[in-house]
């Protein structure tokens, strides 16, 4: 069965990070990156390929691209046995793939959004800040969202969605 383990947002895509912790926590194997700028960009597209270890598939498309695909995403990538990561630069782009109707029950933030902030409350409130827009549309869609650097960091929940409400949340 194909399976999106994670929904990742940070600036920056793939890097060493991704590469050596969540893909390993997740025994990821398939890499499905959103973004519009790098989809239109073969030399940029060409340089994340040659990033990935060999084993992992990856797919790079736009917003649109995803969306037309977003029914198939889970089905669509290697087989029956996909463990898949979808990485995308914004929060923005998490909006508009919702809204766009790409079921995403869970999210997390990660990379710059989340840098530089040692108290949780300074994150959360300078993250707030900047992509106020976005997440509101998010969490009225009823999306889990958290912060995350690593995998041994604790989940920072700014919006549990009602899927994730069980007895012991």
């Amino acid at each position: 069965m194909n399976e999106i383990k994670l929904v990742r947002v940070d600036d920056r895509l793939v890097h060493a990070q991704i590469l050596l912790l969540w893909m390993k926590n997740y025994n990821i194997n398939t890499v499905v990156i959103v973004d519009d700028e790098v989809a239109g960009n073969p030399f940029m597209a060409e340089i994340y390929r040659l990033a990935m270890p060999s084993y992992v598939r990856i797919y790079i498309c736009s917003v649109s691209e995803a969306l037309a695909q977003a029914s198939r995403i889970p089905q669509k990538y290697q087989g029956d046995r996909s463990r898949i990561l979808v990485l995308m630069k914004t929060l923005q782009v998490a909006r508009d793939l919702v809204v766009g109707g790409m079921d995403l029950p869970e999210i997390q933030i990660g990379g710059g959004a989340t840098a530089g902030s040692i108290d949780k409350h300074e994150m959360l409130d300078a993250l707030f800040r900047k992509n106020h827009e976005p997440l509101s549309v998010l969490i009225s869609h009823d999306v889990t969202i958290y912060c995350q650097n690593s995998p041994q960091n604790s989940k920072v929940y700014l919006h549990r969605g009602e899927a994730d409400q069980g007895p012991w949340s």
